[in-house]
Parts: C-alpha cells; structure tokens; sequence
C-alpha cells in the first residue's frame, strides 16, 4: 500500500507499467517506455514514451533517429551507431547522439555497468579509429602506450 510518492515508488511502478503494456507493445511492434514526471505526496503523473522498433527489433530513440541524420556533422558515420570501441580501458556501445549538448552529443553505454554515459564526439571518433584492444579492465588507460610511443619518439629527435 502506497501512502505517499517518491522517487523510488515511482521507479517501482514504473517498472510494472512497463510489464504490463508490454503484451500491448508487441502486439503492435512498439516499446512503451515509462518517464519521469511531476510528482507530490499524493499526487503523481507518468508520462510514456511510445517509440518504433526498427528491423532488428531495437526501439528507434529520438537520440538514434538524430545519431542516423547528423552523425557526419560530428565527423561519425551513420554506420557508427552500435559500433563498440574502446575508451580509457573499457568497452563502450553507440547509442545515439544529441544535438542540443554540442560539448558532449555522443550518448554512448558503458559495457561493464549497462549506464549510459555522454562523451565528445572527438573522443568517440578516436577510439572508433584505433585498433580494438579488447579490454575491459578497471584503471586500464588504452591510449597511454601510444602517448608514452609518441613521446619516446620526439625524445630521440
């Protein structure tokens, strides 16, 4: 029994909204997402979010429509979009692209965890250049070994 609303109530019955519209959402071929919304004491709205899949079932985001038609603005390519690379030592997932954040559009999930982090879109593209290393070590910093290579380089000059 609910006597009043927070944040983890919400969550809660969120999730079972979630559950519950799922028979719904496959039986149209959408997802139906809960979000946040306004909430006091005793009162409380949950919006949902309604939203396409596309062939591989996987429900098209505003952040993956937006990744799709403005990645080459950002120097990515369209195909980038559920690329894994390799960044400060983890494993990392494309998922998507905002532009209304111009310092960090890249929304992109972090393999260990499953949380989704924003990244700068230059940092993205290199480690989307380089050679994957395969390593989803905590405190492992991927680029390191080049940095120190390069600087042994100009040493010897």
């Amino acid at each position: 029994m609910t006597n009043k609303f927070d944040a983890a109530t919400l969550h809660r019955i969120g999730a079972e909204i979630e559950q519950a519209l799922a028979i719904i959402a496959d039986k149209h071929g959408i997802s139906i997402r809960p979000l946040g919304g306004p909430y006091d004491d005793t009162s409380a709205t949950i919006h949902l979010q309604l939203l396409v899949r596309d062939s591989a079932g996987e429900p098209i985001t505003p952040e993956r429509a937006a990744f799709a038609r403005f990645a080459q603005e950002y120097g990515l390519r369209p195909t980038d979009l559920d690329r894994e690379f390799v960044y400060n030592g983890y494993r990392w997932t494309v998922v998507g692209l905002n532009t209304g954040r111009p310092k960090y559009p890249i929304l992109a999930r972090k393999k260990i965890d499953g949380r989704l982090y924003k990244l700068t879109a230059d940092a993205v593209r290199f480690a989307l250049s380089r050679e994957d290393t395969g390593t989803d070590r905590p405190g492992y910093d991927a680029f390191r070994p080049q940095l120190r290579m390069l600087q042994n380089e100009q040493e010897d000059e």
